[in-house]
């Protein structure tokens, strides 16, 4: 099952995280993958990450920073206490790679819905020696900002979907359209189905 060196046993599957797979993992969530995804590019199971970030979430302490800059140059071996506290670090790293994506993305969508982006840039030479920069600007994007609010402030922004239902009353000859909204429930009047059109 395992293997056994000089004083130090080590038993189960072989530590998958290489500085080459850190890197890899930290590099796909800046980019803005998800965990999946970014596994695939790092050459390890979406299983082993999410094992990995759970055990990084369960270690107290991380790597001395000494020992990590060893690590990450190919320099160090880790102990197995150290492979936890490298989970740590890799837990903190996918965190912080993930916060930057979010920030980088709704800076986008920021800019996209204020809008006065250049996005032409032409100089005019005219015939009497002077020149002249014409700089077309974007348009704010409405769209933008809503696509923003509905997502991060849905609870006031957000879609309210309605459904309607049709409800048979006791007796079973009337009935009661009920449309429900984010709210109470609004009654439209009964509707008698026996009536001729």
């Amino acid at each position: 099952m395992g293997s056994t060196s000089k004083g130090n046993a080590r038993t189960g599957r072989p530590f998958a995280l290489t500085p080459q797979v850190f890197k890899a993992l930290a590099e796909a969530t800046t980019n803005g993958l998800p965990r999946k995804a970014a596994a695939q590019c790092a050459g390890v199971g979406a299983s082993t990450l999410m094992s990995y970030l759970r055990q990084g979430r369960d270690q107290r302490t991380r790597l001395p920073p000494s020992v990590f800059a060893k690590w990450m140059a190919g320099d160090h071996t880790l102990t197995l206490p150290q492979r936890q506290q490298a989970l740590a670090e890799l837990r903190h790293a996918l965190e912080k790679a993930r916060g930057a994506a979010i920030k980088r993305n709704v800076e986008i969508i920021q800019r996209a819905a204020l809008g006065s982006q250049v996005v032409e840039r032409r100089t005019l030479h005219h015939q009497d020696g002077t020149s002249e920069v014409v700089e077309k600007f974007a348009a704010a994007q409405w769209t933008a900002a809503a696509w923003w609010l509905e997502r991060c402030e849905s609870q006031d922004f957000g879609r309210k979907d309605k459904t309607e239902t049709t409800v048979k009353a006791a007796s079973g000859e009337r009935g009661a359209a009920i449309l429900i909204v984010d709210g109470p429930a609004k009654v439209n009047p009964p509707v008698d189905e026996s009536a001729p059109d």
